[in-house]
């Protein structure tokens, strides 16, 4: 069985639009989604995404299998690793560390600040 990976928007909203499944299960904080659909939305807005591929991308997302960890049960980590980084990129990172999960991101910015956390990076 594959391991669990929590792969912060950047990732989900690639796949998404470009239609590649999400391999394995997915673990994420509960601002994933909101994150998801912001991003989706702005691209639709801004004419970058078709209105119906948004919608197609949104009906997707509400289907994937994510484990949603409460961002209250990841605030008091990712409260101390805002001093790294952002406070949305801080709950991902805190959700890698609490269960030892790889962290998927587009964001090479974020992979460069957790280098030193101990979290395995997956650009």
């Amino acid at each position: 069985m594959e391991r669990a990976a929590v792969r912060d928007a950047s990732v989900v909203v690639d796949h998404l639009i470009s239609g590649k499944a999400i391999e394995g299960s997915l673990i994420g904080p509960g601002l994933l989604i909101a994150e998801v659909s912001s991003a989706v939305a702005r691209l639709r807005r801004h004419g970058r995404l078709h209105p119906d591929a948004a919608d197609h991308a949104i009906r997707t997302l509400l289907q994937l299998p994510v484990r949603s960890i409460p961002d209250a049960v990841l605030l008091p980590l990712a409260w101390r690793l805002n001093q790294v980084v952002s406070m949305a990129d801080a709950f991902y990172v805190a959700c890698a560390m609490l269960f030892d999960a790889p962290l998927h991101t587009n964001d090479r910015r974020l992979a460069r600040a957790v280098a030193g956390l101990g979290v395995r990076v997956v650009s």
